[in-house]
């Protein structure tokens, strides 16, 4: 069942590519910036322990968060910060995502839309094809380059942890 949604999300993918509005995308100055949107993939493997450490320097900063994760399964381990989530579940028979979480994330007009994990996921593309974010930025997936903005491709054996560095060093850089 999961390949048959998948299979047809893809399909949707590159439908939707063309009846989406269009957003336009600029590289906010981090300084400025004050909606980020965060995306992550809880599997089996995840450490919790540095997107923690990740979202307290973002809120430090002043930023507001609105943090959205996925996950195979509709069980999700509880963590120490308030978030969203949607499932396999939550897409239709058809792979059109059906959660209203998952709308209400798109339709914000966050400046920095972050996709923080290390493996992509069925519906990554959807959801960030979709998003009204000014800017989306994420690991570099080559299946998904024209869906970001700004890709991470230096991770080194730091997993998480030195993506969530990687991630703050770029987006501190721009100063437009």
């Amino acid at each position: 069942m999961k390949q048959l949604k998948v299979f047809l999300n893809n399909i949707r993918d590159k439908y939707t590519k063309s009846h989406l509005p269009v957003v336009t995308r600029t590289n906010l100055s981090y300084r400025d910036a004050q909606k980020i949107g965060i995306l992550f993939y809880h599997t089996n493997d995840w450490n919790s322990i540095y997107l923690e450490y990740f979202l307290s320097n973002l809120k430090s900063d002043g930023k507001k968060l609105t943090i959205l994760g996925y996950s195979d399964k509709p069980m999700f381990a509880s963590y120490h910060f308030d978030y969203q989530s949607f499932s396999l579940q939550d897409v239709s028979q058809l792979g059109k995502i059906k959660s209203e979480a998952v709308n209400e994330f798109i339709q914000t007009e966050f400046d920095y839309l972050m996709y923080v994990g290390l493996d992509t996921f069925p519906f990554l593309g959807q959801i960030l094809q979709a998003s009204r974010a000014k800017c989306r930025v994420a690991k570099y997936f080559a299946e998904h380059t024209e869906h970001l903005d700004l890709m991470i491709d230096s991770i080194q054996d730091g997993g998480e942890a030195d993506l969530f560095q990687q991630i703050l060093h770029y987006i501190k850089m721009f100063k437009h």
